[in-house]
């Protein structure tokens, strides 16, 4: 089981590197947020205190490719219909 564990590992390791160079890896990216402030109630010598928190909220993720510090969008995929 060691020995398994150890040809996965380094078949990985191999197959994860072309010439020293890492192999792309999809990304999930934030390109539209917003910032809403959320009201926060904290007790002061027992009076409520309200304070407002900014909070970044996403409101469109995409796809990107990133490869040696490059990013490529990854275009959504078209739907052209059943197999035939």
């Amino acid at each position: 089981m060691k020995l398994r564990t150890l040809i996965f590992l380094f078949w990985m390791i191999i197959f994860l590197q072309c010439d020293g160079k890492i192999q792309p890896y999809a990304e999930n990216i934030c390109v539209k947020s917003h910032t809403i402030l959320v009201q926060q109630i904290i007790l002061v010598n027992n009076s409520p205190v309200f304070n407002q928190i900014p909070v970044v909220i996403c409101d469109l993720h995409e796809w990107r490719i990133v490869e040696n510090d490059t990013v490529y969008k990854i275009k959504e995929l078209e739907e052209i219909g059943p197999l035939e």
